[in-house]
């Protein structure tokens, strides 16, 4: 998702702005095969790689759950199977809109001749997961005082976050190994979601959403050589 795309989808979902009434067709025409009514659509245009100067509509959907209704129906009647939900919304603009309405909808650079059918890219995002995302990357007191919560003293090395996986690293494989013998407590989990709520502005986040590892710096250095990139992969 564009950045101006997110920016937007919030506004729309503060209630600051609302979706631009040329897509209200649309709209319809989602709420109608998916019972699923999107927050915020932006008409964009490819500035790198593949998708430069193609035009993409990008579909927000405020929750998660809508995003995965898309994704599993309705099944094609004849096929027997679920149409791919980003050609089922392409189909649509092209069917409701004509090719001169396109043009002043997406911003193409000039002398720009999209061949519609073709180029016309679509994506479909969450607006909660890239909130979430955004509220559980924690601040840096905020990871003092949930490393301090842990209750590990020394044996704690560091902590860190890979998407919504929080791994707790302590200095030996021997410490690791009596943390998972023991079961990760539930609470590590509870004190993230408490310190990372602050941030979550409309009352997503739950315990669920994160997930806690335990692995040493005794791992992270024999196995990976101590390359953080190459272990966040």
């Amino acid at each position: 998702m564009l950045k101006e795309t997110y920016q937007s989808a919030l506004e729309a979902r503060r209630g600051s702005i609302r979706l631009d009434p040329v897509f209200d067709g649309l709209v319809q025409d989602l709420r109608a095969a998916y019972g699923v009514a999107p927050l915020w659509i932006q008409a964009a245009v490819g500035w790198e790689g593949a998708r430069k100067g193609r035009p993409i509509l990008e579909v927000v959907v405020e929750r998660t759950g809508e995003l995965w209704t898309m994704r599993k129906g309705p099944q094609h009647p004849l096929l027997g199977h679920t149409p791919e939900p980003m050609k089922v919304v392409a189909r649509m603009v092209l069917e409701r809109f004509s090719p001169e309405a396109l043009r002043r909808i997406f911003p193409l650079p000039d002398g720009a001749t999209p061949d519609w059918p073709r180029d016309l890219m679509v994506t479909l995002h969450s607006f909660e997961s890239w909130t979430l995302d955004h509220a559980i990357t924690l601040t840096p007191d905020d990871s003092t005082e949930f490393e301090r919560s842990l209750g590990l003293g020394d044996a704690l090395w560091m902590t860190s976050r890979i998407a919504r996986t929080v791994v707790v690293f302590v200095h030996t494989d021997e410490q690791a190994r009596a943390l998972r013998a023991a079961g990760i407590p539930e609470a590590w989990a509870r004190a993230y979601v408490e310190l990372a709520r602050k941030h979550d502005e409309f009352g997503y986040l739950h315990p669920g959403w994160i997930r806690m590892e335990v692995d040493s710096k005794e791992t992270f250095d024999r196995d990976w050589k101590g390359d953080y990139l190459a272990y966040m992969r």
